[in-house]
């Protein structure tokens, strides 16, 4: 088991290196447990079940802080506001 530094709480090895093979970018060094991870857009931590965390920057946003509100997590990969605005350009350039 691997103890969070700052909380205490402990983790599976194993089920850290899952969570991980799902994000582009991921550093052992940076790793925050889900209880102690801040919220991008309202900036409070707790409710881990309903953070999302985006593939591309690791961000962590509640589900009921999107715009539109989500009631649950999705179960695909994420992408932050930040990733998806990049992308609408590209999606309309053949139009």
């Amino acid at each position: 088991m691997l103890p969070y530094k700052t909380c205490n709480k402990k983790y599976h090895k194993s089920c850290v290196k899952s969570w991980a093979q799902n994000r582009d970018l991921f550093h052992w060094s940076s790793w925050t447990c889900p209880s102690c991870r801040t919220c991008e857009v309202c900036s409070r931590t707790g409710d881990p079940n309903k953070l999302m965390f985006c593939k591309r920057c690791d961000g962590a946003h509640h589900c009921y802080c999107q715009q539109p509100p989500h009631k649950n997590v999705s179960s695909g990969p994420y992408l932050c506001p930040k990733h998806t605005r990049k992308l609408l350009p590209c999606l309309f350039k053949g139009l």
